[in-house]
């Protein structure tokens, strides 16, 4: 009896395991993409927040169409799953720091991005 409870409890242990493995996998790939749009791709990103809003909503839906593609795959247990979790990791941390960027331009209350490179190119104002 107590072998079977044990047996069952590290079953369950080694499942949570794997789910917080990927769920960190899917949190570190959207701080990823997130720094690649501060630092290396920041003048497509301002381009897209200027030019072409109509991303933002694009990803938006996207994002909601993956999770629900995502969670179909999983109740069916499809190894489909997690490579759609992946690409919503990628396409979270993208709308999720165009989000901050566009939210946080006209507020006063962040340090970091009104001293950021982003905002001090003549963008959104200048820096001192």
């Amino acid at each position: 009896m107590n072998q079977t409870i044990i047996q069952e409890r590290s079953g369950l242990n080694q499942f949570y395991a794997k789910v917080y493995a990927f769920v960190g996998i899917g949190i570190a790939l959207s701080a990823l993409v997130s720094a690649l749009m501060l630092t290396t791709f920041q003048d497509l990103l301002v381009q897209l927040m200027l030019n072409a809003r109509i991303w933002l909503i694009v990803t938006g839906v996207v994002e909601v169409a993956l999770v629900i593609a995502a969670s179909n795959m999983a109740y069916k247990n499809s190894p489909a799953a997690l490579p759609m979790f992946l690409i919503y990791s990628v396409v979270n941390g993208f709308t999720e720091f165009h989000r901050v960027a566009l939210s946080t331009r006209n507020s006063s209350n962040g340090f970091y991005f009104q001293r950021s490179p982003l905002l001090c190119h003549g963008y959104y104002r200048s820096c001192d």
